[in-house]
């Protein structure tokens, strides 16, 4: 070959090889690739309507995740909206939801479990966070096994806590309190409980009228769409602990107090025989006996109500003794059996309930409306009237209960708009204002400028919370969850936002339920902060572009994530 054919040759090769090297090398300064691009993230959040301060809080929230590098997709709805896609699709990356208090909410069981149990994984579950941790289930439940060991079951309820706050499924960020307002010019006897406020039956079988209009008329924010007792939503809950008797209440103090049950015997530590009240009658006329207790536990197993099936689980049998004592003998010992499966589970009237869902038209319980066929019928202090959806519920008292209210009468109504409901309980034309949901500073004032009107206020065993779903990327890493914990300041909200009407919440179980809130977990905002967070990242893999927005570490895509 001539030379100037080889020197051709040569300059080709070289030419080639540096276009080569220019594909294959990313210019200084081209970022991580775009496939590791860390996607838009859904946050599901509350609508302003539905609480202005908790809507601020999801604001400032978003605001804060930016800080990351993270792309926040901001979706205020209505409550409906919000657990549509929370508790049924599964259709968000964050998603927030307020958690009311309960009385079953005091014993630390419910929340540790049902929030955080694999088992209640499930569409409509409680774990919407998609939360699996082999050694979590096993702590939890085994602090259930140790009713007469308060220090065992103590360490394993501490451990519980330290766990979830180290993988961070759920950030708890604050704990509300509760408002609840009424009139003292008309009504007295008012009982406040432990995390509840107003809203429990010491309170709705002791207030006393004081003037001649014995209806108690009651303001709360709606009405769910439902009244069954198969079912949760809060005022539907309200309606059947009046409407339905229990075994067992948690008291003001927080400890269990007979109901239904007048009395019970542990005959082992697998064994417990209740005594029922007796004469005690349903609405109808037909009595309370035994069999409708053993009905009522047999049925939620068959049926597999969710809404009730945790609290049954621990049951293996029922034995009716006789027409009033029933023995519950249990697959092992159960140390929240009186404070949550006695106050939890309502005892229906077998007369009615042997023939739902199959004779009745639905494929499931929870789909019947017993008010629509007359048969919302329990033996409670309180019996169905009528209910007007989005309007009213009416209940009058059950003058034959044990426990029968000093009132002829309670209504409910369904407003919205908390200026409103607060604007009609000055003019009178209210008597109660149960877990108010507005502007709390305006509560506070106007009760204090109004000499007829008192203001109550407890901190809420509930919160409102951050819930991240865990099934997809990106928030499959805890390490991603953990910065997220860091960077939000739930103290700064409390107190900035909330205008001290909360507290911060760093633990799914409330500081003030003693022995069993563990001080010790991990605070990521205060072991961290933003700066330590992103150092955190950085050490993981995460990178950042010039824009400031956040990558998977090499290896990891948004590859299995379907929009």
């Amino acid at each position: 070959m001539k030379k100037k054919h080889w020197s051709k040759l040569i300059c080709l090769f070289v030419g080639m090889a540096l276009v080569l090297s220019v594909i294959a090398v990313p210019p200084a300064g081209a970022g991580p690739a775009k496939k590791r691009l860390i996607r838009e993230l859904r946050f599901v959040a509350y609508s302003p309507g539905l609480h202005k301060m908790w809507y601020e809080s999801q604001k400032y929230i978003a605001q804060r995740l930016k800080l990351l590098g993270l792309q926040i997709d901001f979706r205020p709805m209505q409550r409906a909206g919000v657990l549509q896609n929370m508790w049924y699709s599964r259709n968000f990356d964050l998603g927030t939801l307020y958690l009311t208090g309960r009385p079953t909410r005091v014993d630390p069981n419910m929340i540790l479990s049902k929030l955080y149990h694999s088992r209640d994984d499930r569409i409509g579950g409680y774990n919407w966070a998609g939360y699996h941790n082999p050694e979590y289930d096993k702590t939890i439940d085994d602090s259930n096994l140790y009713a007469s060991n308060l220090e065992k079951r103590k360490e394993l309820i501490w451990k519980a806590q330290a766990i979830v706050t180290e993988d961070v499924p759920i950030i708890t960020i604050i704990h509300q309190m509760m408002l609840d307002a009424y009139n003292n010019q008309k009504w007295k006897g008012t009982v406040n409980m432990i995390g509840n406020g107003l809203k429990n039956v010491w309170n709705w079988t002791k207030m006393e009228p004081l003037t001649d209009d014995k209806t108690l008329v009651v303001a709360y924010r709606d009405d769910g769409g439902v009244l069954n007792p198969t079912t949760s939503h809060e005022s539907n809950v309200m309606a059947c602990r009046a409407v339905y008797d229990t075994l067992t209440h948690v008291g003001p103090d927080g400890s269990p107090q007979p109901w239904l049950a007048e009395s019970w015997t542990w005959i082992s530590p697998t064994e417990i025989e209740f005594k029922l009240r007796k004469g005690h009658k349903f609405h109808d006329g037909k009595p309370v006996t035994s069999k409708d207790v053993k009905f009522t536990i047999d049925w939620i197993k068959k049926n597999k109500i969710a809404y009730h099936l945790v609290a049954a689980k621990p049951i293996k049998e029922v034995k009716i003794i006789d027409d009033y004592t029933v023995r519950y003998i249990l697959h092992y010992p159960y140390a929240p059996l009186l404070s949550y499966t006695g106050e939890q589970i309502y005892i229906l009237p077998e007369h009615i309930w042997k023939d739902v869902p199959e004779k009745v038209g639905v494929d499931d319980p929870i789909m019947w409306s017993p008010t629509a066929e007359g048969k919302f019928i329990g033996s409670g202090f309180l019996k169905f009237e009528y209910w007007r959806k989005k309007d009213e519920l009416k209940l009058v008292a059950n003058k034959d209960h044990f426990y029968a209210p000093k009132y002829d009468a309670r209504i409910f109504k369904y407003i919205t708009s908390a200026e409103a409901s607060l604007g009609r309980l000055r003019k009178g034309e209210l008597d109660m204002l149960i877990d108010y949901n507005g502007d709390a500073v305006a509560l506070k004032k106007v009760c204090e400028a109004d000499p007829k009107l008192t203001i109550a206020m407890e901190p809420s065993i509930g919160w409102y919370e951050l819930a991240m779903n865990i099934r997809r990327p990106p928030l499959d890493d805890p390490i991603l969850r953990r910065a997220i914990a860091a960077v939000i300041p739930r103290d700064v909200i409390a107190k900035n936002i909330w205008k001290g009407f909360a507290i911060p919440a760093y633990s799914p179980t409330h500081r003030m339920l003693k022995p069993w809130y563990n001080p010790n977990v991990t605070i990521w905002e205060k072991k961290l902060g933003l700066e330590g967070a992103k150092k955190m990242l950085k050490e993981a893999g995460y990178e950042w572009d010039s824009k400031g927005l956040l990558y998977y570490p090499e290896g990891k895509t948004n590859e299995g994530w379907e929009k």
